[in-house]
């Protein structure tokens, strides 16, 4: 089974998020490790537990200031 990730973005938005999700997606990529979802979702403590519920090999968190 060839190790994936997904990208949790928590609280951002706009282009400035997407660009650091970008970012992170190609370093991930760059060591083998593909990101198999991106998920943008509130700064909200259910939906990130949701979020790291997911059956993936690797969450990455990406949070703004304070997150």
């Amino acid at each position: 089974m060839t190790p994936v990730a997904q990208i949790v973005s928590v609280g951002l938005g706009g282009a400035s998020s997407d660009e650091q999700v970008t970012e992170v997606a190609a370093t991930l990529a760059a060591a083998g490790l593909p990101a198999v979802a991106r998920v943008f979702i509130e700064d909200d403590e259910g939906a990130v537990e949701r979020a790291l519920a997911a059956d993936v090999g690797l969450t990455v968190i990406v949070a703004g200031p304070g997150g």
